[in-house]
């Protein structure tokens, strides 16, 4: 199980993956060093773990999590308290470094539930290979959504016999639209809220 799994414990559904990643054909991880996430993030805490090459740049501390190459710089709150953080953190970060031509920001959630209820999807046994028809089988989904700012994907995956994992991408193109970055960013905890509600829904239906 990973730390995630382990720190951000809650009632079914249970959340398990939860990060925000910031795509860009030009980061410099060689500067994001733990006094510079100090002076220009508010990243006060003790630094568990940290790594800064010209290539990649990683900070731990005991509430989250930051990975930052070239192009994509992700943060991963570890703990429920750091959830908040994360979106000043990011709005800091890019104020910070405002050159910098981003591309994208996405949103990743991953909720799992007890499997209570089927999916139904039709599959005529008949078109599936010989190989396949052997097999015990089990089927999953993938369900797309499309707002006029942002794009959302949800893998429904069955994960072992009595568990359903639920994987969320809330996508927003940045092209043209990098004036609304902010207001993107602190939709974060309002989409997490989102997929909590339609994982719960499924669950519960």
């Amino acid at each position: 199980m990973s730390d995630q799994a382990e720190t951000l414990k809650a009632t079914k559904p249970t959340l398990t993956i939860i990060n925000m990643v910031l795509l860009a054909q030009s980061h410099n991880p060689s500067i994001l060093t733990p006094d510079w996430f100090k002076d220009h993030c508010n990243i006060q805490e003790k630094v568990e773990n940290f790594l800064c090459t010209p290539e990649l740049s990683v900070l731990k501390t005991e509430e989250l999590q930051i990975v930052c190459d070239n192009n994509r710089f992700q943060i991963l709150p570890t703990k429920q308290s750091a959830i908040t953080r994360t979106v000043d953190i990011v709005k800091r970060y890019v104020s910070t470094l405002s050159h910098i031509p981003l591309t994208a920001l996405g949103f990743n959630f991953t909720w799992n539930a007890p499997k209570s209820c089927d999916i139904a999807i039709e599959v005529n046994k008949r078109h599936l290979p010989g190989q396949l028809n052997s097999m015990e089988l089990s089927y999953g989904a993938i369900i797309y959504g499309k707002s006029e700012d942002w794009k959302m994907k949800l893998a429904v995956e069955t994960g072992d016999a009595n568990e359903q994992v639920f994987n969320f991408n809330f996508h927003f193109d940045l092209k043209d639209k990098t004036d609304k970055l902010g207001e993107f960013i602190e939709s974060f905890q309002s989409q997490l809220i989102s997929s909590e509600k339609i994982v719960t829904s499924i669950f519960l239906s």
